[in-house]
């Protein structure tokens, strides 16, 4: 199970892991968004998540 936070970034994940996996079916089941699994339990969640800001910031 993969989460990520926005419905973009899941139609992109599920668009680009067919390719890495090889079954389509699998990667659309298998990546969701915060709001669809919200109160559901997993053995194992990956959470993927990005930053962004109005110009480069460095990390500390």
């Amino acid at each position: 199970m993969l989460i990520v936070p926005h419905l973009a970034q899941r139609l992109a994940v599920v668009r680009h892991l067919p390719l890495l996996i090889g079954d389509s079916q699998l990667a659309d089941a298998s990546v969701g968004s915060v709001d669809s699994y919200q109160g559901g339990e997993r053995d194992v969640v990956l959470y993927g998540f990005t930053r962004s800001t109005p110009k480069a910031v460095p990390a500390f």
